[in-house]
C-alpha cells in the first residue's frame, strides 16, 4: 500500500513506520536505524532526494501517525 521511502539509505518504507507505531515499537526501529548509521554508515547526501538526513522526517512522520 505505502511505497514511499522514509529512510533511503537503509530502505525503510512509510509502511514500516506505520506498523512500528501500531505495534508500539517505533523506538526500536529508530534505534535500529541509528545503529546502522554508525555501521555500515549512511549516505543521505546521495541517497535521499532532499540531500539531508532522514531522521527529522522520520520523527515527524511517527508523531503524525501517533495522532491518528
Amino acid at each position: 500500500k505505502y511505497l514511499e521511502f522514509l529512510c533511503y539509505c537503509f530502505k525503510y518504507f512509510e509502511e514500516d513506520f506505520i506498523k512500528a507505531v501500531k505495534d508500539n515499537k517505533e523506538s526500536d526501529l529508530l534505534d535500529e536505524i541509528k545503529s546502522k548509521m554508525k555501521d555500515p554508515g549512511c549516505f543521505c547526501e546521495t541517497a535521499n532526494p532532499s540531500g539531508k538526513c532522514c531522521l527529522a522526517d522520520i520523527n515527524k512522520f511517527i508523531k503524525e501517525e501517533k495522532l491518528k
